[in-house]
């Protein structure tokens, strides 16, 4: 707790809340919380949370949440919402919504919706709406493993199944392949 001004605020570990001016923030392992500003935040896991500005967090697992921007966003799992800017968002799994700009996301899955800047997208399963290229279409929904998209900017779309392909906004795919 070096150099903590943060209010009601507890830390467990090398350097957890050093720096810290959040208030009622909880950091439990090797620098989680570290340099946080956000308010009633909680991280467990090394680097959790380090160099938060978002309120209202929880990151649970290494790397969970780290440099954090918004607020009311929980990442659970290596990595996940790791760099994230995207306001209420959820990651479950090993580097899920890493890299997320698009706000009200929910990933699922190992590395489920990674590299996402689009608002309203979920995706449920292993790698499901996982590539390259980040997605910056809104209002789409990926249930299955390999669930995904070629076309970055696509729209209001499902793909439900494994390793079912999206290509054009407005559409709904069951089963494989792609439209």
């Amino acid at each position: 707790l070096e150099n903590n001004s943060g209010a009601e605020s507890n830390g467990f570990g090398h350097q957890s809340l050093e720096n810290n001016i959040g208030t009622n923030a909880n950091g439990f392992g090797h620098q989680s919380l570290q340099n946080n500003t956000g308010v009633d935040s909680n991280g467990f896991g090394y680097l959790a949370l380090i160099s938060n500005t978002g309120d209202y967090s929880n990151g649970f697992g290494n790397r969970a949440l780290q440099f954090n921007s918004e607020d009311s966003s929980n990442g659970f799992g290596y990595a996940a919402l790791q760099n994230n800017t995207g306001v209420q968002s959820n990651g479950f799994g090993r580097q899920a919504l890493q890299n997320n700009s698009g706000s009200r996301s929910n990933g699922f899955g190992h590395l489920a919706l990674r590299s996402n800047s689009g608002s309203n997208n979920t995706a449920i399963g292993h790698q499901a709406a996982y590539e390259t290229s980040y997605l910056t279409g809104s209002n789409n929904t990926f249930l299955g493993s390999n669930a995904s998209y070629n076309n970055t900017t696509i729209e209001n779309s499902t793909a439900v199944g494994a390793n079912v392909t999206l290509t054009n906004s407005n559409t709904v795919i069951l089963g494989s392949g792609s439209n």
